[in-house]
């Protein structure tokens, strides 16, 4: 991944589109799940802001180009770990600010890396693909486990939810 001129590191992501997991809701035929912004905290998140996001489902990408709406751009922080400011591929840099030099090394990054790009945009394709297909399977409800009392937030409950993704069963 990019790291730009004024220190910034771009880290591309697709760990917001769903594992495929049969505990889970079933969508239309044809479209995959993913987290997204939610109405009540909407981007552009700081870099060690609690967040909270909502569950969608989108048709399922047929090109690149529809693929990169679902490309997040994550940033590193200061202690190494990485966070997502609220920018996708599609429209990037849009809540992100980068300086002249720093947009320069970005648009040059694309192109010395296209290759390997669209091989990634065509892995997320398949992700959202094989997820799409797998769930249609789904249960239509969730299973959680250990579940604790709300702690001081009304109405709000902790939980694990349970795992079902049958690629992991396969040997």
């Amino acid at each position: 991944m990019p790291k730009l001129s004024s220190g910034i590191n771009i880290y591309l992501s697709l760990n917001h589109i769903l594992e495929p997991d049969l505990n889970w809701f079933k969508a239309p035929k044809g479209h995959f799940w993913y987290m997204t912004t939610d109405e009540e905290c909407p981007p552009p998140y700081e870099p060690y802001a609690d967040k909270t996001f909502s569950y969608q489902h989108s048709p399922v990408p047929k090109t690149r180009e529809e693929m990169k709406r679902f490309v997040q751009i994550c940033l590193e922080r200061d202690d190494g770990m990485v966070y997502w400011i609220g920018d996708y591929l599609s429209d990037f840099p849009f809540f992100v600010k980068l300086d002249n030099q720093d947009l320069v090394d970005w648009k040059a990054w694309l192109v010395d890396n296209e290759e390997r790009l669209n091989d990634f945009l065509d892995n997320g394709i398949e992700k959202c693909a094989t997820q799409s297909l797998i769930m249609q399977d789904a249960r239509g409800y969730v299973c959680m486990t250990e579940v604790k009392k709300p702690n001081g937030k009304k109405g709000w409950v902790k939980a694990n939810k349970i795992v079902d993704n049958p690629l992991n069963k396969k040997q």
